[in-house]
């Protein structure tokens, strides 16, 4: 059965992507930087590894984020395609009278 994604839904899975990988990405850029500078590895090899685990961490990241997002728009495509609900609508209900009030 083919489930249709719409665009908004697409546009809003791949900014969430964009965003984890480059959360993932400078905070793996500051972890292995930083764990490389204390083992005593000089500052140009540290820099290398921290963007080379940066790119990789973060590229990871994305691509999960991409994955897990697009599997769960396409999940609810007739809450996305549904108009919007009216809210606010007064409706009377008969309710039973209970004895002894």
């Amino acid at each position: 059965m083919a489930v249709r994604v719409s665009a908004q839904q697409r546009t809003g899975v791949v900014d969430v992507a964009v965003r984890s990988g480059l959360g993932a990405g400078f905070l793996a850029f500051a972890l292995v930087g930083g764990v490389a500078l204390v083992a005593g590895v000089s500052p140009e090899t540290a820099v290398i590894r921290a963007l080379v685990g940066a790119a990789v961490l973060g590229g990871l990241a994305g691509i999960g984020a991409y994955v897990l997002g697009s599997g769960r728009a396409a999940a609810t495509p007739a809450a996305a395609a549904a108009p919007p609900r009216r809210r606010g609508r007064l409706v009377d209900v008969a309710l039973p009278e209970e004895d002894g009030l």
